[in-house]
């Protein structure tokens, strides 16, 4: 991928790592990771470069019939967390893959020193905030 990264944990979800493969992408090599709870309910994450020259997207939301998913690109880096989870959970586990992620890059894919700001207009990802 060009960028070191640890595995997020998700733990904190009931998921823990249970392999992963680097596969062949459209422009980059990509990363795929396995998840799994202790229901059987599994969870891929995939990372892979962006094509979105650098552009940072907030946290998305896709669905088709038996699977959805929630992806962001931060810098030069795209990743999606795909499983058949109440929307929630999925969120939740992809808010804490994302600050997992970038928290554990030196610097920042696309060039930014870790810490930086984002884009203008793009806040960070994060939970939603209560009233007040």
């Amino acid at each position: 991928l060009g960028t070191p990264f640890r595995p997020p944990d998700l733990s904190q979800g009931g998921f823990r790592l249970i392999g992963g493969r680097l596969l062949p992408g459209d422009r980059s090599p990509a990363a795929l990771l396995m998840y799994e709870d202790d229901l059987g309910r599994r969870l891929a994450l995939y990372l892979t470069r962006s094509t979105g020259g650098g552009q940072e997207e907030d946290l998305a939301f896709a669905e088709e019939p038996g699977r959805q998913a929630f992806w962001w690109v931060e810098g030069d880096l795209g990743c999606a967390l795909v499983g058949v989870l109440p929307r929630d959970t999925l969120r939740r586990l992809a808010i804490a893959a994302y600050h997992d992620l970038t928290e554990a890059w030196p610097q920042r894919p696309g060039g930014r020193e870790k810490g930086a700001r984002r884009s203008p207009g793009a806040p960070p990802i994060s939970e939603p905030q209560g009233p007040g």
